[in-house]
């Protein structure tokens, strides 16, 4: 029975899996594209747990396969990126890699065999050549034919093979006496009978196949894992712990160019741990004024512009897809300012799902702190109220109605037209009690939505307001779509009492200094339809064959609504 392959092999196994998922990825997307990016960086990743047990890795191309210390890595069967066919067409029998190929080096490497594989058969380049001009400085290839293999001596009859009965007798003989040796007393150093390790060979025996395929499945599953939080608990441990100037001073250096590198990475939640730790130690910790400053500054800077500016690059790149639960417990370590300037910036996301994530975060953080966001729509930025507004008015809050009815005085008539649909969503009493407030608002844009949104709450209190507007002498200069919004929201707070007026608007006799407009006495029609009393339907069957057709057609439109 054949040993069982080593860890470093089972690990180099997993790694040609990774450059052969990686470079199908090369092949069949663009250069820069995210679904690349985060092939490179699983490919980078791959590289780190073999980094931790070999300090070179020496790969040999022999015949059809991959192999390192004589075990096949990688096999014809599931070679199906054909990078071993590609490289010994190339004349090429050996790699050396050493640390620092993964970080860019072996990505472009895949790169080349990708052009490789797509250069016709007269191609004026072949893989040396690019691998030549590429100035790789971690990774060593061997050119020209393969080495010989040693000569088999001949069997003779006095020195026969052995036969599979006594190969596996042997290697049970062997186990038998690891299994003992493991058990003696003798095996150890004659102190307190600790065991030494060096003793033992690292060669995994006695495991079957299911047993292997569950070790590389938790190797990869602990290396896909992502352990920054884990580093930075560390470093904050060394920190609290130490109490020598220079290894403090020397941690906080560490975390200042740590911070960076988590950002760029996506890596939100072990930032806003970073930022939370160092509320604490500032706090508790007796440091040096300095190092208290570095810590305060370090803090601070996630809510810096650039550092903002590199958030929404890393959101909008795609490399990364972070959760709203994640983004938020960033934003919960953010500086008021800083939340000002991700709610206008927000509109420039144009990638969907970091949109979403991120609109969802800010709509849990404002739930939890309700208000933070009563203090964005006190802002004078006319785009931070606007966006504050558009979260108030999908989070429904009631505790916001005071902030939001502030708005309503706002300069700008679409921030009053924002602050009346809040109110509307809001839906409490004193919100639309506000709402009713603003009908006679000089705005026509406010105005309509103040009507829309009467018609859909009712406050029998605004019908007095309502009257007025429609007796109003400027009622046939307004936008039809406002006198529409006007007369449904008339229909609906009157209802019954409201089948008098409108049935003289519809009929044309509106008022007597001025002619009713066919366009208004359309809108009459609609308002008839919307009170629905026996009245109201007498009043629109006696005109259904009136001769203007824009309002025979809001008649007979009204008169279905209602039979349905």
């Amino acid at each position: 029975m054949a040993d069982s392959p080593s860890t470093e092999q089972l690990l180099i196994q997993v790694l040609m899996r990774s450059w052969q998922e990686t470079l199908e990825t090369i092949a069949t997307s663009e250069a820069g594209s995210p679904e690349r990016e985060q092939a490179l960086q699983r490919l980078e990743g791959a590289f780190a747990p073999i980094w931790a047990r070999v300090q070179v890795v020496e790969l040999a191309c022999d015949g059809a396969r991959l192999t390192y210390e004589g075990f096949p890595v990688l096999t014809p069967e599931v070679d199906k990126a054909r990078i071993v066919e590609t490289l010994t067409t190339s004349g090429i029998h050996g790699l050396t890699l050493a640390p620092g190929v993964e970080r860019g080096e072996m990505g472009a490497v895949l790169e080349l065999i990708d052009r490789k594989q797509r250069l016709d058969e007269d191609g004026d380049q072949d893989l040396v050549l690019m691998l030549f001009r590429a100035d790789l400085h971690h990774l060593r290839y061997t050119v020209g034919p393969p080495p010989k293999a040693a000569p088999v001596e001949p069997v003779t009859d006095t020195e026969a093979a052995p036969s599979p009965a006594r190969s596996d007798e042997g290697a049970e003989q062997r186990r038998a006496a690891l299994r003992a040796e493991a058990a003696s007393p003798d095996r150890t150093d004659g102190k307190d009978g600790i065991v030494r390790l060096e003793d033992f060979d690292s060669t995994l025996y006695f495991l079957e196949p299911r047993e292997i395929d569950y070790l590389r499945n938790s190797v990869e599953r602990e290396y896909a894992q992502d352990h920054s939080q884990n580093v930075l608990a560390i470093l904050l441990d060394t920190l609290e712990l130490q109490q020598d100037y220079e290894v403090q001073a020397e941690v906080v250096g560490v975390l200042r160019t740590l911070l960076p590198y988590l950002l760029g990475t996506g890596r939100f939640p072990a930032v806003a741990y970073l930022t939370s730790e160092l509320r604490r130690i500032g706090r508790t910790m007796d440091l040096s004024p300095d190092l208290k400053d570095s810590l305060a500054e370090l803090r601070s800077s996630i809510s810096l512009n650039d550092t903002l500016t590199q958030l929404f690059h890393v959101l909008e790149g795609g490399s990364v897809a972070p959760s709203a639960d994640e983004l938020g417990a960033l934003l919960r370590e953010m500086k008021p300012d800083a939340i000002r300037t991700v709610l206008v910036w927000i509109g420039q996301l144009n990638r969907p799902e970091a949109k979403a994530a991120l609109v969802t975060a800010l709509e849990a953080f404002f739930t939890e702190w309700p208000a933070a966001l009563t203090q964005m729509t006190e802002s004078r930025d006319r785009a931070v109220v606007q966006r504050a507004l558009g979260l108030a008015r999908r989070l429904q809050l009631p505790e916001l109605t005071p902030s939001v009815t502030a708005a309503l005085a706002h300069p700008d008539p679409p921030t009053r037209r924002a602050a009346v649909q809040t109110l509307v969503a809001i839906g409490s009493q004193p919100a639309m009690n506000a709402v009713a407030r603003s009908i006679e608002d000089e705005a026509g844009p406010v105005r309509t939505a103040v009507y829309e949104g009467l018609a859909a709450r009712p406050v029998p209190a605004a019908q007095p307001a309502l009257a007025r507007q429609i007796e109003g002498r400027d009622l046939e200069t307004r936008e039809v779509s406002e006198r529409r919004a006007l007369f449904a929201a008339y229909g609906v707070v009157t209802g019954a009492e409201g089948v008098e007026p409108m049935e003289r608007f519809l009929e044309g006799k509106g008022s007597l200094t001025r002619r009713t407009s066919p366009e208004t006495r359309a809108c009459a029609a609609v308002a008839l339809g919307l009170i629905g009393t026996s009245e109201a339907f007498l009043a629109l069957e006696r005109t259904k064959n009136d001769r203007e057709p824009i309002v025979r057609s809001a008649v007979n439109r009204a008169l279905r609504e209602a039979a349905s």
